[in-house]
């Protein structure tokens, strides 16, 4: 598909899939460690459960789903002992969301998700800048055959956003600028929104909203657990922004 497509695409409110570690959870996945859902990529018996998730989000109406490469980066396998598979399990990552989508039969988009490379919802990216570029880069490498476009999933920083654009423009593939948002209001490095959105307005954008995403007991009009918190505004913002462009 085209560059064009994916800017057409792009132009009206689109749904992207949930958070696959927190539901693989909630269906009974038990990773070792910290390696959440990166273990389900490294067990081939829940490799299945994989594929029937990303079917729940299509079939939920998700126009897009993103590959389970959020614990997947190398920083985080290194952590747990496992970095052996970092290259086999972002591979079969990207195939089985293309089973799930072939199974569908529906016209979904597969996005490559590169998570922070660090430490996430942290701005905090160490000393060594080139090591953070170069885990971007060969982590894309991994998923650049078979996806449609490169996600960012949740950035915490201006900076972070340029060093994995740098890393991953050799690829020649769109780019969807992920964001996290703290209950602030702004990034973790202490930015606003609309100073990423000004630098960055020539990618996609989209905002992460897992800060303030679950609530423990019953407030207001929400029920305990996901909130889907912030929703409504940006809906109604984007909503009067169209009709005022």
């Amino acid at each position: 598909m085209s560059i064009l497509f994916y800017k057409d695409f792009f132009k009206k409110t689109r749904i992207l899939d949930g958070g696959m570690g927190q539901e693989l959870l909630n269906r009974g996945l038990k990773p070792k460690g910290t390696l959440w859902s990166a273990h389900a990529l490294i067990d081939k018996e829940c490799h299945q459960m994989v594929i029937d998730t990303h079917l729940d989000f299509i079939n939920a109406g998700a126009e897009v789903i993103v590959t389970t490469t959020f614990t997947a980066r190398r920083n985080r396998l290194i952590q747990n002992d496992c970095e052996k598979y970092f290259e086999k399990i972002n591979i079969k990552a990207v195939e089985l969301a293309q089973k799930a989508r072939d199974i569908s039969k529906k016209e979904v988009l597969i996005a490559g998700g590169l998570p922070n490379q660090k430490q996430t919802y942290s701005a905090d990216l160490g000393e060594d800048l080139d090591l953070i570029e170069k885990n971007f880069y060969d982590q894309a490498k991994l998923l650049k055959h078979g996806i449609d476009f490169f996600y960012l999933d949740v950035m915490s920083s201006g900076l972070e956003c340029e060093i994995a654009l740098k890393a991953i423009e050799s690829y020649n593939l769109p780019v969807l600028v992920g964001i996290h948002l703290r209950d602030n209001g702004k990034l973790p490095s202490g930015e606003k929104i609309i100073d990423i959105f000004k630098k960055y307005k020539n990618k996609w954008l989209h905002i992460d909203i897992a800060g303030v995403s679950f609530i423990k007991n019953n407030w207001k009009y929400h029920q305990f657990g996901a909130t889907g918190f912030g929703i409504k505004s940006i809906l109604k913002l984007l909503d009067t922004a169209s009709k005022i462009v």
